[in-house]
């Protein structure tokens, strides 16, 4: 990533409550991230997955954010993309004049982006970032891993039903079912 991951994440946290509330935690991620890195180069999903998996270490992401992810990363590179040309198309160049290099390269960036975005395996980013898929990972039996990824996400999907349902986090849930699984193994000998 062009930009140091800290201070985005310390920036993100210390935007006013106003200037995001009612709007999802990951639409202002995915915002921060387009508002910065289009301006340098396409987003770099590498860097993207580094950036969330920093942020986390300060406020970890549920499932459904990270799965939600990848839409809002498209959507804030398309709002960046209608702005951008928005600003071009107000202030057309007069012949023999050179336009605005910073909301042309905006342009070139975002649609870089979207492409770069199509192309991204989100599951595997999905399992890379997820807090969720760490812990299940570190099963007992060592079964968990070697799972097919639809076997893998029936069991994310039970684990953040049960979360909802237990007013718990998703990764507290995970570590009490892997206390519980360690006593019953225990207990069987």
């Amino acid at each position: 990533m062009r930009t140091c991951l800290r201070p985005t994440i310390a920036s993100f946290l210390a935007w006013p409550i106003r200037r995001w509330a009612g709007l999802p935690r990951v639409y202002a991620l995915a915002h921060e991230l387009a508002v910065r890195d289009l301006s340098e180069g396409p987003l770099d999903v590498e860097a993207v997955a580094q950036l969330v998996e920093a942020f986390q270490e300060v406020a970890p992401l549920i499932m459904g954010e990270i799965w939600a992810l990848p839409v809002m990363l498209r959507l804030a590179a398309v709002e960046t993309l209608v702005e951008s040309i928005g600003k071009l198309t107000d202030r057309l160049p007069r012949e023999g004049e050179v336009g605005d290099a910073v909301d042309e390269a905006r342009v070139a960036n975002a649609v870089l982006s979207l492409r770069a975005l199509a192309a991204e395996d989100w599951k595997a980013f999905f399992e890379r970032v997820s807090l969720v898929e760490q812990a299940l990972g570190a099963d007992p039996a060592g079964l968990y891993a070697h799972m097919e990824f639809d076997t893998r996400d029936r069991y994310r999907k039970v684990v953040e039903d049960l979360a909802r349902a237990a007013g718990r986090s998703e990764v507290d849930v995970v570590h009490a079912a892997m206390v519980m699984a360690v006593a019953e193994a225990a207990r069987l000998g």
